[in-house]
């Protein structure tokens, strides 16, 4: 019921709950134990707790094909969602990383321009005697971060680049001679 209302956190309590009762009432080998296992995992997976859910489930699954063999069904759909929660959880894994790793750029640069801030005012008489380095440096490609536009900075960060840059297909495309409304 929480689920399909959306509140997988509360549901998760509930779930966690009730597993931790069979557990106690019935002990680790016990088919009722192994489904709130696969369960708890399901739960674990909509709050996006892959890890989680992978131990859990890798349990389950090692219940069902111990006592039931390969070709259950319940050995088969346990299966399933374990491979599906390994590839979810490497995903993740990695995502998180890429990301870390780009918030420590973003850290090293914003470090680059704090102690750039302390000469800026050397950059600035220097741009007003005509000798403007950074802009020309920026135009070149060969500046550093920390005086780039923000927009670019952005860029950098997030690893995005213009639409405008990369080649569109030419397929499907209507013609600029076409009138909006007709047909070719």
């Amino acid at each position: 019921m929480l689920q399909s209302l959306r509140l997988f956190e509360d549901a998760l309590k509930f779930i966690q709950s009730s597993y931790e009762i069979r557990l106690r009432l019935h002990g680790p080998d016990n088919v009722i134990v192994a489904n709130a296992q696969h369960a708890l995992a399901k739960a674990y997976a909509l709050t996006g707790d892959f890890k989680a859910a992978v131990q859990v489930e890798r349990d389950a699954h090692h219940y069902f094909s111990n006592n039931f063999g390969e070709e259950d069904p319940r050995t088969k759909e346990t299966a399933e969602w374990l491979g599906e929660l390994t590839f979810n959880a490497v995903r993740t894994a990695k995502l998180t990383k890429a990301a870390r790793e780009k918030l420590s750029q973003a850290a090293a640069i914003g470090g680059l321009i704090q102690m750039s801030r302390g000469s800026q005012q050397e950059g600035s008489a220097a741009a007003a005697a005509g000798n403007d380095g950074a802009a020309a440096a920026a135009a070149a490609g060969t500046a550093p971060k920390g005086s780039l536009p923000i927009d670019e900075l952005l860029k950098f960060i997030t690893g995005n680049s213009n639409r405008a840059d990369k080649p569109r297909p030419s397929g499907g495309k209507r013609s600029k001679h076409t009138p909006k409304g007709s047909k070719r």
